[in-house]
C-alpha cells in the first residue's frame, strides 16, 4: 500500500488540489500544516488496516505488501473519516442550531477488511 498515492487520493477527495489545464495533471495544494496532519492520518490508517488484517508471523514483507494493496480504498476512506472527525473526537452525534449530525463508527469503515484466519486443529 503506497502511502503517497493514498495521501494524494485523500487530498483530491478533500478538494486540496489543482489541475494543470494543459497536461490534466493534479497538484496537491494542501498547506504545510494540513499536509503534515494528513500524512500522519494516512500513516495511521495504513497501520490500522495492516493490523486489522492480522498477518501471521510466517508472512514476509513482500507477501504483506501484495495482500494489503487491495485495501487501499479502505485506507483512503479511513483517512477521510479521521480528518473529518478532527475536533469532534468522541462524539457520536452533534446538534447545534437545528443542524444535526450523526457519525458512523470508525469500526464500520474497518469492517471492510476481513482478518486472515487460521484453522486450529
Amino acid at each position: 500500500m503506497d502511502e503517497n498515492s493514498i495521501y494524494e487520493s485523500v487530498c483530491v477527495r478533500l478538494g486540496l488540489f489543482s489541475v494543470d489545464a494543459q497536461s490534466g495533471g493534479i497538484t496537491v495544494t494542501a498547506d504545510a500544516k494540513t499536509a503534515v496532519i494528513l500524512q500522519q492520518i494516512v500513516t495511521k490508517a495504513v497501520a490500522d488496516c495492516t493490523r486489522r488484517r492480522g498477518y501471521p508471523a510466517a508472512y514476509t514483507a513482500d507477501m504483506i505488501a501484495a495482500d494489503i494493496a487491495q485495501f487501499e480504498s479502505v485506507a483512503v476512506d479511513l483517512s477521510i473519516y479521521d480528518y473529518n472527525k478532527m475536533g469532534a473526537e468522541g462524539e457520536s452525534s452533534h446538534n447545534e442550531n437545528g443542524t444535526y449530525r450523526s457519525y458512523d463508527t470508525r469500526q464500520s469503515v474497518l469492517r471492510q477488511i476481513l482478518p486472515l484466519t487460521k484453522v486450529v486443529a
